[in-house]
């Protein structure tokens, strides 16, 4: 099935727009019949051919970048509309970039034609091509006249160009976004079909999923007859969100799924894309594939399971690559099919570029697709046309770029039939509610309301760490049949809450969870939770509250946003039991200040409005948070900042695509940081030997090759640090990584069985 795009609105049609990319497919390579290029593919002396290829003549790119201009402007948009200006030069940039990364387009343009010496080369590039050259390459795509036109009109090519450019100024100035989404498709495809070519990867797409996947899933485990109270509300929610499907006016491309924590979203988001999905084949023609983002890698790991038992279950066998697919920076590079297995190599080239049907990814993989300028990243974009994308836990996106979200998606789904759903139980008002963003669960308010499994207690006076650790311990000792999950806001303060209660109470039923744990150890420690039975002690930082299934009696939590603290409190009583459930606020400090802010800074205007909601309450039944939630979210939009926001969609109607990469990051660093592998077990100790031996290959194909293979595990024992750590955790320069060896784990006590990585145990004297 092809791509279906309504380009209507910006007078341009889906034909003519696949004419303009089979264009700039043809003439990509045009520069290579230069008699200088042709001169360096021949040359068999490796030290000659390196100097030609060096040579400014052999280049390709900027010839056939302008011979494309030529070509669209005066065969294909040949009026003076401001759209016949734009796409040849749209043309230009997207064939000049193709082999790095995308540039600021007027300065690309002004860079030749203000450039006398590169005007020169250009020209010795052109009388060197020879007719009969080009013409058996290019005779079923262009005529011998428009060839000889081109080399005999160079000069009034170029004073065309200058006025394309001015027309190209002033339009951009208009603040139109879609010249930038099409310059990105265009150029998404483009490198798709090159390296293809290239590499001779390429596999065909699966055939679409069931509509009825999910059902069938759902039938075969029992979940269409609910016995539990929260059973039957997952049940009613699931019904009445798939109900909606053949109801949708599909001309409305944006959607929200906000239920509250707990009630099967994940299940429900599947089905609904499965849904609409099998619609949009059987009326537009179109074959969706469907995109799950997640805020965090963390939780990767734990939908993607949930979606290989969906599969595993009603169809016998688990999924392969093409069905199924988890893309993140350290997620595996293996990639199979049913006919195919293929090396981590080219395995990654099939992961990167999105070739499956259900893709689970991050945030991270998404948007900065959507907002870089950056080759790798852009060869995929294309795959969002005609997708569905749902984005779980979207209250984490951050609220400075809530703008830009807002009128980048809704021109992205406009013009190229993308269909999103934003999925949580905080939903933010990024868009306006029924006019732009329409709700599936028309009942959630019902919903909402009789979820009242616990009560919010928010305890703004505050409190020193060292009274509030022995008041936890205190309630722990006089409740000893709950179970209590403890969320510091800071790695430090949790490992002291830990400490404090191994001394009040020994270490059983004592579980600890952060990011100094390494990752194959908290996944465990997650998956041994989960599957007890018995009264659990947690103490973690806030990576918990993002889609982490656990379930307890009592949250104690750190002061954070009303957002973070709606998503703790999911983690309380989650799964409807008798006894109502209790999740208490503080305001904790040490010696200097609050705890909360080392996170979200001295002067957090978010910190300030959920002060502002909270104040004067004491208690808060959790069927009043929707409420509360709608309060906070009016109250941040009304005394945000748009400024970044409006920047970046400056950046991106101007065509400014380095500063777009610049300026975006949807995940801000508090402070650098390094990777470390931590030698923990003798099976960390057999990857890092292995490691060692693939950094001492001389061959680069191969050592990438060969790390691929080794990536995943490789990962699985690594932890990141502050960079201030550098020279006590054996920091190797040339592979930009630290290593703690077993012997130095068992000597210094730096890496802590329970604790994981602990500064306090660090000393100098290992590393001199």
């Amino acid at each position: 099935m092809e791509p279906k795009l309504n380009l209507e609105s910006i007078n341009l049609t889906q034909d003519k727009l696949a004419k303009t990319i089979e264009i700039m497919g043809w003439c990509h390579d045009f520069g290579k019949a230069t008699a200088f290029f042709q001169e360096y593919i021949h040359e068999t002396d490796e030290q000659k051919k390196r100097k030609l290829k060096n040579r400014k003549e052999t280049h390709h790119a900027l010839i056939s970048a302008v011979f494309t201009y030529y070509l669209l402007k005066s065969q294909y948009y040949t009026s003076d509309s401001p759209l016949d200006e734009v796409m040849p030069l749209i043309g230009y940039l997207v064939v000049k970039r193709h082999h790095g990364n995308l540039k600021n387009i007027l300065k690309e343009v002004s860079d030749v034609i203000n450039d006398e010496d590169q005007q020169d080369i250009l020209k010795k590039q052109l009388d060197s091509i020879t007719v009969e050259t080009v013409m058996e390459l290019y005779k079923d795509v262009f005529s011998e006249k428009i060839f000889i036109a081109f080399k005999e009109d160079f000069d009034s090519i170029l004073e065309q160009m200058v006025k394309s450019n001015r027309s190209l100024y002033q339009f951009l100035r208009q603040g139109n976004l879609f010249p930038a989404i099409v310059t990105c498709f265009c150029y998404s495809i483009l490198l798709q079909a090159d390296k293809e070519h290239a590499s001779g990867i390429s596999v065909e797409r699966h055939e679409p999923i069931t509509d009825t996947l999910v059902d069938t899933y759902r039938h075969l485990k029992g979940f269409i007859k609910p016995t539990t109270n929260i059973n039957k509300i997952r049940n009613s929610i699931y019904q009445e969100t798939t109900n909606r499907v053949d109801l949708l006016d599909l001309t409305q491309k944006i959607y929200s799924l906000n239920a509250p924590t707990g009630t099967g979203k994940t299940l429900t988001g599947l089905a609904f894309a499965n849904k609409l999905a099998s619609r949009l084949r059987s009326e537009q023609g179109i074959n969706p594939r469907i995109f799950y983002c997640i805020s965090f890698i963390s939780i990767i790991d734990q939908n993607c399971k949930v979606f290989e038992n969906v599969f595993e279950t009603v169809t016998g066998k688990k999924p392969t690559t093409d069905l199924l697919l988890k893309h993140h920076h350290l997620a595996d590079t293996f990639y199979v099919t049913a006919e195919d297995e293929f090396e981590p190599e080219k395995g990654l080239f099939l992961v990167e570029g999105w070739n499956s049907e259900v893709i689970v990814t991050t945030f991270v993989q998404l948007f900065h697709t959507l907002f870089t300028n950056m080759n790798r990243s852009l060869r995929k974009y294309h795959r969002l046309a005609n997708s569905i994308v749902i984005l779980d836990e979207v209250q984490s996106l951050p609220h400075k770029y809530w703008l830009l979200l807002r009128e980048y998606l809704k021109t992205l789904s406009s013009l190229f039939n993308t269909y999103f759903v934003f999925m949580t139980a905080t939903q933010p008002l990024i868009f306006q509610p029924e006019t732009e963003i329409k709700e599936l669960c028309a009942n959630n308010d019902q919903y909402f309301r009789q979820f009242d499994r616990l009560d919010l207690v928010p305890c703004l006076e505050p409190v020193n760490i060292t009274d509030f650790m022995e008041q936890v311990a205190s309630d722990i000792e006089a409740n000893p049949e709950k179970s209590f999950l403890i969320i510091m806001n800071t790695i430090n303060s949790s490992q002291q809450m830990f400490q404090h209660l191994q001394k009040c109470m020994g270490k059983e039923n004592l579980v600890y969870l952060s990011t100094r744990v390494f990752p194959k150890d908290r996944l465990n420690r997650i998956t041994k939770i989960r599957e007890s039975g018995e009264r659990k002690i947690i103490v973690s930082t806030q990576l918990v509250e993002a889609g982490v299934d656990l379930d307890v009696d009592v949250v104690y939590r750190d002061f954070g946003t009303l957002d973070s603290v709606v998503q703790a409190s999911g983690r309380c009583n989650r799964n409807f039991k008798e006894k109502r459930g209790l999740v208490k606020l503080f305001r904790i400090q040490d010696d200097r200040r609050f705890y909360y802010s080392y996170i979200y800074g001295g002067n957090s205007m978010l910190i300030d409005k959920t002060q502002q909601v909270l104040e004067k309450k004491t208690l808060i039944p959790e069927h009043e948070f929707k409420d509360v939630v709608e309060k906070y979210y009016q109250l941040v939009k009304d005394s945000m900042s748009n400024d970044e926001a409006k920047d970046l969609l400056e950046n991106i109607a101007q065509l400014e695509f380095e500063k777009i990469q610049r300026n975006f990051e949807i995940i801000a660093e508090d402070y650098p940081k390094i990777d470390v592998f931590i030698e923990y077990d003798d099976e960390a100790v057999k990857v890092w030997k292995e490691f060692k031996r693939i950094q001492e290959i001389a061959d680069s194909a191969e050592k990438r090759r060969e790390f691929m293979k080794i990536k995943k595990e490789l990962r699985d024992y690594t932890i990141s640090v502050p960079e201030q750590f550098k020279d006590v955790v054996g920091y190797q320069e040339p592979i930009d990584m630290g290593y703690l060896s077993k012997m130095i784990i068992q000597q210094t006590g730096i890496y802590d069985k329970q604790l994981g990585f602990l500064k306090e145990q660090i000393t100098n004297t290992f590393f001199v």
